[in-house]
């Protein structure tokens, strides 16, 4: 024993009496739960065992006993201490398993309502709120849980014992998969900032999901009649990319929440890119952190004593009376805290020990930490001119567990009682290490004699699939997601596996082990039961290309990704053929883009591997089909006639048949209506629209329908069919979403400053863009309505990046590439609404000296309720102006709209006093505007009932000439007298 260990011992028993008194004393005697608190108050039943609040409370005791394992390994109060953490880890296990069927409907439905409860009895485990008196969905919570139970059972406890509890939790994470994409109630519960119970997608449940996801990847729980827990890749892949989108912001209604420090640190180290860790901690640091802690989000009006406890929900427009009085939560000092030690930054640590000091409310001797602080009512009027000149008060929930726990586990950090890597022997800290830049090995595999000596003579090295050994096999991606299917069924808690869904390309980038044999999955680019857009082969090209980059940035396994490509007679020929070769060459060079990349045979690959993953008695057994048999032959126009006769008699199997020709041949009319006909679509078609909406953009289907959260597949094409009245023009709308989807996901400067995707608009563009119209756009091939797709994205600027500011309003050279065609330029713009960067929060800027601003016909934006409500960054201050702008149908118009409105910002800007008494109308200053033109070109007054000559020569104005006329325009609103609004 060293001179130290009497000292040791000393601290580790006042920590022992500390988390005696305050926490093992309130687990309860049958389920092992801990309350929030023992307050009950008007905003809840602190008595309750919150999934969450139990992780984080129990925490403190875990780290106890990591110390006295430090100390003494078999020591009593180790196995007491780590007995408390297991029953209690155990009772939530417990409480969750009880509710297996509303796992199972979840992880097909994502309704909210099948959510697990975030809440349950502290005494018995059971639910003690129904499903719809809660907002239960809280999907931080459930990946919460899981992620400790990876940490705890890495660093030694058993919790999970049995096969029925291995499966359960394999489902749990099926269940957290797709958190990219579900909407959830969020950390506080009440999901939309503005109290209303709307879900929303949630940055700090993401990022707690993907770290759960990577903690519990192939963790073992040594039950020998299951093995490791697995989980897609494509998962954790598809949480890091909606994390990026959404940070450093929250959601669409909150632009920072104090929730996120768990995110970027301390303890989902969720985040790999140190610049988006420091300007996420360091917004949430400037706007919520005050003396008593961090507040939650801006406007938050829990507790505070204006707001209106017996009501569930908020009154539009009541926000603004909740602003720099919101509640200061001790809480997020102590994630500070922890997040300081565990990162090595001592001086950062004893910053935030002493803020947290103060505010400890003593109790028999115990220091205590409040829930929150509130600014009492006679100080409220005070702290709102002046923030932070305000003493507070702490309520009634002495102590908040939660925080007490942390500040706990933090403290005894500080003493060196433990060490980062007892709470973390996964190594979660360190995941901003990370150098390795993968070397995809691409293999070819020619499915014939014929189609491997076509590969050789240009050069490619390929493998023949009748020459491969027997020891391995290779198998369509399909055949991935059935064994996937497999993973975590039990039929006595009747859970299936993962819902049969498609996986993407990291899954198949593995070398997997099935009945002795190499296992590799091939890339989806020619599946037999595809879409015609296969027969593209500048768009497989394309498809390939975006594959490659992908696994390049996601890969984080130990070997090299795999990707095996399988080519047949039809890959090497048909349309764009030239494109599919040139980018196997440049695989073969090494480098596509920013993947590097390593053409080999599948032995080299084999020789190359470490362990592969094992999918035994998973694997379906092979079917052989054969596409190519009995196609019809080309007739003198094509195979259209064919496709008329088979639909007219109902032949189904023949119709299948000419639109597989039809696609062979180039024929893509004949092949879009067979499309249409047999109700074809692409496997990537939901993926696409996924791609946009997680993103936070919103996807117009026409007649007003848009959606702003995934939607089934079968729904979505629906609503595509009748936005458009056409189903062969609902076919071109899917191949178009499918490139709005690909460039939402790799390229950014396509879609920059699109808050909405009006798909079937951007549909009828093309067709009017196209010559013949959509007659003959619907026989151009898929790759060409890509590249026309991305031609309108590219060339079409917004205002502010085709005008300088006032007072010249000088065109830009991105002014360019309108080529002079500015009625074309409007046209689109309107279509697309593209805006710069900085739009909304000019336009916030004009709401405070205008009474409102009028879109079309009488649609207000009232400037106090937006004011109050909303902030000038959060993304639900944009959806506000796009969905006045979407009332207007003539985009050209709506064109005008947005060159009015970055207008009347600009004045604005150049003199802050310029104030406006009246609702600015913008279709008056429009018509103002537009007459302006007339005169200007000598035309004297427009001739207002043969005004056709009059809008037409606005439309092809320039933007400096509008810009100009509205200029001119907006100075009748200015106001004479300092309006009674301000």
């Amino acid at each position: 024993m060293n001179a130290q260990t009497p000292d040791i011992e000393a601290r580790l028993g006042h920590w022992y009496d500390h988390i005696d008194a305050i926490f093992l004393k309130r687990l309860s005697a049958e389920a092992g739960l801990l309350p929030a608190s023992t307050a009950k108050t008007v905003h809840g039943d602190y008595a309750h065992a919150w999934v969450r609040d139990n992780v984080y409370s129990i925490l403190g005791a875990w780290g106890l006993a990591c110390a006295y394992k430090r100390l003494d390994p078999g020591s009593e109060r180790t196995s007491l201490l780590e007995a408390n953490v297991v029953r209690l880890m155990r009772g939530l296990l417990s409480a969750m398993m009880g509710q297996a069927d509303k796992v199972e409907r979840f992880k097909y439905t994502q309704d909210p309502l099948d959510g697990l409860h975030a809440k349950y009895d502290a005494a018995t485990g059971k639910p003690v709120v129904g499903d719809a008196h809660w907002g239960h969905l809280q999907i931080d919570a459930t990946s919460l849980f899981l992620l400790f139970l990876a940490q705890m059972t890495a660093g030694g406890l058993t919790i999970v014992e049995t096969a029925d509890e291995v499966d359960f939790v394999q489902n749990l994470v099926h269940y957290i998969g797709p958190a990219y994409r579900i909407a959830d109630y969020g950390i506080w519960e009440r999901g939309r900032k503005s109290n209303d119970g709307v879900v929303e997608i949630n940055a700090s449940s993401v990022g707690i999901a993907k770290a759960a996801l990577e903690a519990m990847d192939g963790l073992e729980f040594g039950c020998q009649a299951r093995g490791p827990i697995r989980v897609p890749a494509d998962d954790i892949a598809r949480a890091r990319e909606t994390l990026q989108v959404l940070l450093p912001g929250e959601s669409a209604s909150k632009e920072t929440d104090a929730a996120l420090l768990a995110v970027v640190g301390w303890p989902a180290f969720a985040v790999d890119d140190k610049v988006m860790i420091a300007h996420t901690r360091g917004r949430i640091l400037d706007r919520l952190a005050g003396r008593y802690g961090c507040k939650r989000f801006l406007r938050d009006g829990h507790q505070t004593t204006v707001e209106d406890e017996h009501r569930l929900h908020y009154h539009a427009g009541e926000l603004s009376k909740f602003a720099n009085i919101e509640s200061e939560w001790p809480l997020f000092f102590t994630y500070l805290l922890v997040d300081s030690e565990m990162t090595g930054d001592k001086r950062g640590a004893g910053a935030w020990s002493d803020r947290l000091e103060p505010l400890f409310q003593m109790r028999d001797g115990l220091p205590l930490l409040p829930e929150l602080y509130y600014v009492e009512a006679d100080a409220v009027e005070a702290e709102a001119a002046e923030p932070g000149s305000q003493d507070r008060v702490a309520n009634a929930n002495l102590p908040l567990l939660w925080a007490q726990s942390l500040w706990a586990l933090g403290a005894m950090l500080q003493e060196g009682l433990l060490a980062p890597e007892d709470i973390d022997p996964l190594g979660r800290r360190h995941h901003l290490n990370r150098t390795h830049q993968p070397e995809i090995a691409f293999a070819i595999v020619a499915e014939d004699e014929e189609t491997a000596a076509k590969l050789q003579a240009l050069g490619l090295l390929c493998d023949q699939m009748t020459k491969l050994g027997p020891d391995v096999i290779i198998r369509p991606a399909g055949d991935l997601v059935s064994v996937w299917t497999q993973i975590g069924k039990n039929e006595h808690l009747r859970l299936t596996g993962r819902p049969e869904k498609r996986l993407g390309p990291l899954a198949n980038a593995y070398i997997y082990q099935a009945d002795g044999r190499h296992a590799l999955f091939s890339a989806t680019l020619l599946e037999a039961h595809d879409h015609h857009i296969r027969y593209d082969a500048a768009a497989r090209a394309r498809r390939l290309r975006g594959d490659l980059r992908y696994v390049a940035r996601h890969w984080r396994g130990q070997d090299n990704p795999v990707f095996i490509l399988c080519v047949d007679a039809t890959a090497m020929q048909g349309t764009g053929v030239d494109r599919l070769i040139d980018l196997l060459h440049e695989v073969q060079r090494g480098q596509v883009d920013f993947a590097r990349t390593k053409l080999v045979q599948i032995d080299e690959i084999l020789r190359a591997q470490t362990k592969p993953k094992s999918i035994s008695a998973l694997l379906p057994s092979e079917s052989s089909t054969d596409g190519n048999q009995g196609l019809p032959e080309p007739v003198a126009n094509g195979f259209g006639r064919g496709l008329d006769e088979a639909i007219a008699s109902g032949d189904q199997a023949e119709v299948e048949r000419t639109y597989e020709a039809a696609g062979r041949a180039g024929d893509w009319a004949t092949a879009r209506r067979g499309a249409a006909w047999l109700k074809r679509t692409d496997p990537r078609l939901q993926d696409s629209a996924k791609d946009i909406v997680v993103r936070l953009r919103r996807l117009g289907l026409g007649e007003g329908r848009v959606i702003t959260r995934p939607v089934p597949e079968g729904e979505l094409v629906t609503m595509i069919e009748e936005g458009l009245h056409s189903k062969l023009h609902a076919v071109i709308a899917q191949e178009v979403l499918q490139a709005l989807g690909l460039f939402s996901k790799s390229d950014s400067n396509a879609v920059r400053g699109m808050r909405t995707i009006r798909l079937t608009e951007i549909v009828g563009r093309l067709g009017q863009e196209e010559i013949g119209g959509m007659e003959n756009l619907v026989a151009e091939p898929p790759s060409v309505l890509f590249d026309r797709v991305k031609a309108i994205l590219l060339e079409t600027p917004s205002v502010r990046a085709v005008v300088s500011p006032a007072p010249t309003f000088a065109l830009t050279p991105s002014a360019q590439a309108i080529g002079g065609d500015w009625e074309q330029w409007r046209e689109r713009l309107g279509v697309l609404t593209r805006v710069g960067s900085d739009f909304f929060a000019r336009l916030w800027s004009l709401l405070h000296v205008c009474p409102g601003i009028v879109f079309g016909a009488n649609n207000r934006l009232d400037a106090a309720v937006a004011r109050s409500d909303l902030t000038a960054w959060e993304k639900d201050f944009a959806l506000e102006i796009e969905v006045r702008l979407e009332t207007i149908p003539d985009p050209a118009y709506r064109t005008f709209c947005l060159e009015a409105l970055n207008v009347l910002a600009n004045r604005h800007e150049r003199d802050p006093d310029y104030r406006v008494d009246q609702d600015i109308i913008l279709d008056d200053l429009i018509h103002d505007a537009v007459a302006w033109i007339w005169r200007q070109a000598g035309n004297g007054e427009p001739v207002w009932n043969q005004a056709d000559p009059v809008w037409a020569m606005a439309r092809n104005a320039d933007a400096q000439t509008m810009a100009l006329a509205l200029y001119a325009s907006c100075e009748k609103y200015k106001a004479t007298s300092e309006p009674a609004f301000c």
